[in-house]
This record gives structure tokens, C-alpha cells and sequence, in this order.
């Protein structure tokens, strides 16, 4: 099991007049290895010399199409995997203030272009309440919830 880097994006929505804070999250493939069909937070693994933030910069290149070139801040790190085979999982978070228009889910650079798919089905901002009824990974869970109680 190899160390992860994540990313909270998130930002202010008006919902009924009030300002609201969002999440960013995709979901994932049916045909994912991990989770499938599950919302997730972006990120992924730690290469080889990489620091968890750099790791966490190249996700984000490689997922989303953004205009916004976001500022990260640690959030927290979480041990996932059973004794013997952890690893951790830094997460960080960041304020992006791009609509969804101005958002794509990137295609992967790998094989064939029949092979080449977009990483995720979709994607979409989630107030806390919303991210609560909806599947999303165990750990990118436990990270969202310490965001929304104020990191």
C-alpha cells in the first residue's frame, strides 16, 4: 500500500440566501480498482522523491481542468490498510472559487485512445449535510468531517 496525498477543495455557495460551505467531489468509475462508484476527494498516490504537496499539485493537474491555480494547506494525515501494510494519507485543503462550468474531469494519458477515459463520472460541489447521505471513501470521509468541524 503506497502513502496518498488528497485535496478538500472547497467554497462558498448561497443556499437560500445564506452562505453555505461546499466540497468538490468526484465519483468514481463502476470500473475503478478501489471504491467504485464512490465519491471521492481529489488526489492519489505519492510517487517515488515526491513530497505529499507536490504529489497532491500533480493530482490535481492531471484530474481537473481548473482555472484557478489553488494555494494548498495541510489539513490533516490518516493511516488506512491493515497492521503491516499502512500507509498514510496527508490531506490538504484549498479554496477554489471556480464554477462547475469552469470545471472537466481530465482524461487519463495512458494506453489507446479507446483506453484514455475521463478518471470519474462526475463531479460536483456538496454542503456538509449532502456529503453525509452520500457513499463516499472511508477516509476521504473522516477528512471532510474534520473539515466541516473547522480542521
Amino acid at each position: 500500500m503506497k502513502d496518498g496525498a488528497h485535496i478538500v477543495f472547497h467554497r462558498t455557495l448561497k443556499t437560500r440566501g445564506r452562505p453555505v460551505r461546499a466540497v468538490l467531489l468526484i465519483k468514481r468509475t463502476l470500473d475503478a480498482r478501489s471504491d467504485p462508484g464512490r465519491w471521492n476527494l481529489v488526489g492519489g498516490i505519492i510517487n517515488s522523491g515526491e513530497t505529499p504537496a507536490r504529489a497532491a499539485r500533480r493530482e490535481f493537474g492531471e484530474e481537473l481542468s481548473a482555472r484557478s491555480k489553488p494555494r494548498i494547506r495541510r489539513l490533516c494525515s490518516l493511516l488506512r490498510g491493515p497492521q503491516g501494510k499502512r500507509a498514510t494519507v496527508t490531506y490538504f485543503h484549498a479554496y477554489l472559487p471556480d464554477d462547475m462550468n469552469k470545471l472537466r474531469l481530465k482524461r487519463t494519458r495512458k494506453g489507446t485512445p479507446e483506453e484514455r477515459k475521463v478518471e470519474g463520472q462526475g463531479l460536483g460541489w456538496f454542503t456538509e449535510p449532502e456529503v453525509k447521505r452520500l457513499p463516499v471513501r472511508r477516509q476521504d470521509r473522516i477528512a471532510l468531517l474534520r473539515f466541516f468541524r473547522g480542521r
